[in-house]
């Protein structure tokens, strides 16, 4: 890997991070220091590995089978960027209770707010 695509990495790292902040969540990237394998964040979602890749061309279906390798037993989530397009997110539709529960306990909300009537569900005509 080249100089420059180490830079471009690291760059886009930073930056996913940044957006996992900028909704609320803890992230920064991890220092690596060389390691060839290792999670790119740091991150608040417990139990889940994030991939970051930040590449005009998308090569998901790669990406993701290797992420799913690396993961285990953790909850793949592959952060995917392209230039003048916004950070998204993949990941299994079955892992999204998952990550919404640890968005809602990151953000010190309850997962399921409790209900209330409304004045006038309560009155009698």
């Amino acid at each position: 890997m080249s100089a420059s695509q180490r830079r471009k990495g690291a760059r886009g790292e930073l930056e996913a991070a940044a957006a996992l902040r900028a909704i609320g969540l803890d992230a920064e990237r991890s220092a690596r220091n060389g390691v060839a394998s290792g999670e790119d964040l740091h991150h608040a979602f417990p139990g889940a590995r994030i991939e970051v890749k930040w590449c005009e061309a998308w090569r998901i279906p790669a990406w993701w089978t290797k992420l799913v390798y690396e993961a285990g037993r953790l909850i793949p989530v592959l952060m995917i960027r392209r230039r003048r397009f916004p950070w998204l997110m993949v990941i299994r539709v079955e892992d999204f209770p998952a990550l919404a529960a640890a968005y809602a306990k990151a953000q010190g909300r309850p997962i399921y707010p409790e209900v209330t009537q409304c004045e006038s569900d309560t009155q009698q005509p």
